[in-house]
């Protein structure tokens, strides 16, 4: 199964959201000067909440089929469609 472990999420909060605001700090640094660092926490912030980490673990889930993933309600939804049903038939052959 291919999922982010707990660890390595941790781990990759800050590192992504240090890095993504930097990038987007260095970026509009240009137009704004010196003021665009009012910009870093904030932006720091939206991103360690937001982090990409958790929408990339969640893709990894839906397309591997994880269980975790199958026991949520959109998993459920899925096993009910023709795709699921056949998925769920080839699974239970092997």
């Amino acid at each position: 199964m291919a999922r982010i472990s707990k660890p390595i999420r941790i781990l990759c909060y800050p590192i992504v959201s240090i890095g993504l605001s930097l990038l987007i700090c260095k970026g509009l640094q240009y137009f704004i000067g010196i003021w665009v660092y009012l910009f870093y926490l904030p932006l720091f912030l939206l991103f360690h909440i937001l982090s990409p980490i958790d929408f990339l673990d969640l893709w990894l889930r839906k397309v591997t089929k994880d269980p975790v993933w199958l026991m949520t309600e959109e998993g459920r939804e899925w096993l009910e469609t023709e795709e699921g049903k056949q998925w769920l038939i080839k699974k239970k052959a092997k």
